[in-house]
């Protein structure tokens, strides 16, 4: 039985390794950041909150398709517990022009990480910070994130289309990371 030929040589990465590849020095800025923040207080909680809200709002012009809609709620829901935290939203970094490609690789893969972190809220969050998990309680999007795998594992890994996607993945984690910094008062401006 023959099976059927893959778009690109088979030796050759295909999108969704570069993108994990050739992300993972800034993928893993943003992890160590959030890492070291107590989701549990409401302080801490909030800087995560913000960071995130500023950042979705300055992707949000390039989201299409899966992201969309999902980058509109998910803002909504940050915007939603930033008021029970009684904590002011930052400003919005400037809009992102960017492949949609990239947005959904970082939107949809930050509900992954989204899981282990509403473990670690729920175990640990007390007053105000309880009451603010609507960002963190939102719905997964697991089949969604599978289908994205899917369809990018199908893709070349190289070529102009590749390039402009993989750095497009790099300045949407160099802007979370800035935004994170930002909330915690450690960057004045998100450039």
């Amino acid at each position: 039985m023959q099976s059927a030929p893959f778009p690109f040589p088979s030796s050759a990465p295909s999108l969704r390794d570069r993108l994990r590849r050739d992300s993972r020095a800034e993928h893993a800025r943003v992890d160590a950041a959030v890492g070291a923040l107590d989701l549990g207080q409401a302080g801490d909680l909030g800087r995560f909150l913000a960071a995130h809200h500023a950042a979705f709002r300055a992707i949000a012009p390039a989201a299409r398709g899966t992201s969309r809609g999902l980058v509109a709620d998910l803002a909504a829901r940050l915007e939603a517990d930033l008021t029970v935290l009684g904590r002011a939203a930052l400003p919005a970094a400037p809009q992102m022009a960017c492949d949609p490609v990239a947005v959904d690789y970082v939107v949809l893969g930050s509900r992954l990480g989204t899981a282990v972190l509403r473990r670690r809220w729920a175990a640990a969050a007390g007053g105000r910070a309880a009451g603010a998990g609507r960002y963190l309680t939102a719905p997964g999007q697991g089949a969604a994130w599978r289908t994205f795998c899917a369809a990018q594992a199908s893709r070349p890994g190289t070529g102009p289309a590749a390039e402009r996607i993989v750095g497009d993945v790099r300045r949407l984690f160099d802007l979370f990371d800035r935004a994170l910094a930002r909330a915690a008062g450690r960057e004045t401006a998100l450039a």
